[in-house]
């Protein structure tokens, strides 16, 4: 009898944990028909696993990877999105292309040396350091055009805000992107400019006005994609350890002016 009961309550369990992940997604043009079995085991999992521990999870798993792409939009201005494309071989290898109507900017990044040019002039070149690629637990740095984080790995920075307890991730809907399910995480914090130290915080959630959302492959544990607020900055990652020709370039290069 009791194993009956203990049946039939676990059958009830997963039933409204499937139905509530089923919920509204923060990802645009996201789509939710992804089939019984998936939400079922989604809902088995979200019994056991923290959105933490998922995170660390998407980590671990992107510092396995040797190559991928990662494409930043941002849509926070009047006009046409500024479109930063990022392809990353580590450990020391990065292309970054930008644009924004009718101007264009390139970036390349190898080993000690960094390279930059805007449409068509010459290539500027520079110096660059570890901390400039996006590998391992180092988000990188962002592009030289960058309005906010574009171009840096933003999957690391939540991470590290959510082990240092400064963000709080709450699972949201088992969706799919371009074909693939992933489970979304929504990732809120408070803007460090505007935290008061000295501020009595009685509700931790009550200062926590930003918010991100992270969806992470079900399958690969890989990010698919990460979107601030409502949209205004989407960064989507694609082509996990496919080939990146990455080389320097060796025509119109000048030393940068320090």
């Amino acid at each position: 009898m009791k194993k009956k009961l203990l049946s039939i309550t676990f059958l009830a369990t997963l039933t409204l944990l499937t139905a509530c992940n089923r919920q509204g997604s923060a990802f645009p043009n996201a789509s939710f028909d992804v089939g019984l079995f998936p939400r079922t085991w989604a809902s088995v999992r979200a019994i056991f696993v923290t959105g933490k521990a998922e995170i660390h999870q998407a980590v671990v798993a992107k510092n396995a990877a040797k190559t991928w792409r990662m494409k930043t939009e941002m849509r926070m201005h009047p006009g046409e999105p500024l479109v930063t494309t990022a392809e990353v071989a580590c450990p020391d290898h990065e292309h970054m292309t930008g644009k924004l109507g009718s101007s264009h900017y390139e970036a390349v990044r190898i080993g000690p040396d960094s390279y930059v040019k805007s449409r068509d002039e010459a290539w500027q070149k520079s110096t660059a350091t570890p901390d400039f690629y996006p590998c391992g637990d180092n988000p990188g740095t962002r592009a030289p055009w960058a309005m906010l984080n574009e171009g840096r790995d933003v999957t690391v920075i939540l991470s590290k805000l959510v082990d240092e307890g400064n963000a709080i991730p709450i699972r949201g809907p088992l969706i799919k992107i371009d074909g693939q399910t992933c489970q979304e995480w929504r990732v809120q914090f408070s803007h460090p400019d505007k935290k008061d130290k000295n501020a009595p915080a009685p509700n931790p959630m009550a200062s926590r006005k930003m918010s991100y959302s992270i969806c992470i492959d079900t399958a690969t544990h890989l990010p698919l994609q990460v979107v601030m607020g409502t949209g205004g900055v989407m960064t989507t990652y694609s082509d996990w350890n496919e080939p990146m020709n990455i080389q320097a370039p060796t025509a119109d290069v000048e030393i940068a002016r320090q």
